[in-house]
C-alpha cells in the first residue's frame, strides 16, 4: 500500500534495471487430460487381461501387465507404487459410462427449439496428479525393490523350487487344529463331537482335505503349463514344508517333478516359511553357475508361526532377503478356499521379491492362472 505522504525530496539513486529476461516459478506437473465418462469400478484381487481400461478414484487406468489384479497392484494406490509397473494412467473421467436410469421411449412434449443465450460448459473434475509413494515401509535405507522387464522368448533357461505348505492351517478350516494327526482322524469320534477331524469326506489319509488336494493339483498344473510354454532347458525341484522343511526330489524335468507332486503325503504341523525358502536355496544352488534364472513358487495360505530364531515372520524376511541376493526370485501364490485373508497376503508380499502375490484361492480359469506365471518366469530383473 501506497504511504500517507511521499517523501520531500527523490531518492539519489534509482531501482537496479529489471532483469532482462523474467522469472518464474517452476512449473507443476501437467495435468491429467480428461479421457470422458468413467468406467467399470476396479475391483481388488481380480484377473485383468492386458489392455483392459478401468476407472477408480476419478481417473481411468489401462492394464498393461497380467499381473494387474494381484495383491499390492491396486491402480492409483497411495500406500504402495507397485501398481506402476502394471497400469498406466489414461485421463481423468467423471460421472459412469452407463446411463444411470433408462432412457425414455419418447421425446419430451416441448423440446427447447432455442439454446440459451449464454452457455455454459461443462468444466473437468479437478486435475488428479498422483504424487510418488514410499513403496513398502522398511527401516534405515532399503535396497530399492526389483523392477520387472519381460520378454516373450521362449528359450530363456531357468530353474524353478515349488514348496508345498502342509501346515495345520490348510486343512483345518479355520480351527486351531495342526492337523498333525490326520493321517488316524477318527470319524466317529468327531460325530459323536469327542475330536476334531481334518479330513474332509472323500478324501485318503495322504491328501487329507480338499484345499490340500487342490494345492497339489495347482503345483502340478503349473509345472506341466511352463515346461510346455518354454523350450528351452528347466527343471524343477520341490520341497515340503510345515513345522520343518523337507526335500522331496531335487532338479528335474517335469515329468519326474509332477509325479512327486502327486504323491505328497499331508502332514499338518505349524508354518516355518524360513526353512522352506532355505531348503528351496539348497536344490537351487547345487545347479552351480548354470546361467538359468533361479525361481521359488512358494504355495501357501498363511503366516510363518515357527522358525529357527524367536520371530518367525522376521525370520522368513530375512531368509528372502538372502535368497534375493543370491539371484532367486520368489514368487508366493496364496491358496486357500473362499478366504480373502488379508494380513496373510500382506505378509507373504512381504517375501515376495516385487511385492506381489498371487491369489488363486478360486481358480477358474487355468489359462489365466498360467499367463500369469508363465509372465513372471519370462521377466528379467533390473534395479530402479
Amino acid at each position: 500500500a501506497p504511504t500517507e505522504r511521499p517523501s520531500a525530496s527523490p531518492s539519489g539513486y534509482p531501482s537496479s534495471p529489471p532483469s532482462s529476461t523474467p522469472t518464474s516459478s517452476a512449473p507443476t506437473q501437467s495435468p491429467l487430460a480428461f479421457a470422458g465418462p468413467c468406467l467399470e469400478e476396479f475391483v481388488p484381487l481380480s484377473y485383468y487381461s492386458v489392455g483392459t481400461k478401468i476407472s477408480r478414484g476419478g481417473v481411468i487406468y489401462e492394464c498393461m501387465r497380467v499381473s494387474c489384479g494381484s495383491y499390492g497392484h491396486d491402480p492409483g494406490s497411495s500406500t504402495s507404487n507397485l501398481w506402476r509397473q502394471s497400469w498406466t494412467i489414461v485421463g481423468t473421467c467423471t460421472g459412469t459410462f452407463k446411463p444411470t436410469i433408462d432412457p425414455s421411449r419418447s421425446p419430451t412434449d416441448d423440446p427447447t427449439r432455442m439454446p440459451t443465450s449464454n452457455p455454459t460448459r461443462l468444466p473437468t473434475p479437478r486435475p488428479i496428479t498422483p504424487s510418488p509413494t514410499p513403496g513398502r515401509p522398511a527401516a534405515g535405507n532399503p535396497t530399492p525393490r526389483p523392477t520387472r522387464e519381460c520378454t516373450t522368448e521362449r528359450d530363456l533357461p531357468f530353474n524353478m523350487c515349488l514348496a508345498f505348505d502342509m501346515s495345520g492351517s490348510v486343512c483345518n478350516d479355520g480351527t486351531s487344529s495342526d492337523c498333525s494327526n490326520c493321517a488316524t482322524d477318527n470319524f466317529l469320534f468327531e460325530f459323536l463331537g469327542l475330536a476334531t477331524s481334518c479330513r474332509d469326506p472323500g478324501y485318503d489319509q495322504d491328501t487329507c482335505c480338499e484345499n490340500f488336494g487342490r494345492v497339489k493339483e495347482f503345483g502340478a498344473l503349473m509345472t506341466s503349463a511352463l515346461d510346455g510354454f518354454f523350450e528351452a532347458q528347466k527343471e524343477f525341484s520341490v520341497v515340503q514344508f510345515s513345522t520343518r522343511a523337507q526335500i522331496v526330489r531335487y532338479l528335474n524335468p517335469a515329468e519326474q517333478t509332477i509325479a512327486a507332486i502327486e504323491s505328497l503325503d499331508y502332514t499338518g504341523g505349524t508354518t516355518n516359511h524360513q526353512a522352506a525358502i532355505e531348503m528351496c536355496q539348497e536344490t537351487l544352488l547345487l545347479d552351480g553357475d548354470s546361467g538359468r534364472k533361479n525361481f521359488i513358487m512358494m504355495i501357501t495360505d498363511g503366516i510363518s508361526t515357527f522358525s529357527s530364531g524367536s520371530d518367525a515372520s522376521q525370520d522368513a524376511q530375512v531368509a528372502a532377503r538372502q535368497a534375493e541376493q543370491e539371484g532367486t526370485f520368489i514368487v508366493p501364490v496364496f491358496i486357500r478356499k473362499n478366504v480373502n485373508d488379508i494380513l496373510s497376503k500382506q505378509f507373504m508380499s512381504s517375501l515376495s521379491t516385487d511385492g506381489a502375490v498371487f491369489d488363486v484361492s478360486n481358480f477358474s480359469s487355468l489359462t489365466n492362472l498360467r499367463d500369469i506365471l508363465v509372465e513372471q518366469v519370462s521377466c528379467s530383473e533390473a534395479q530402479k
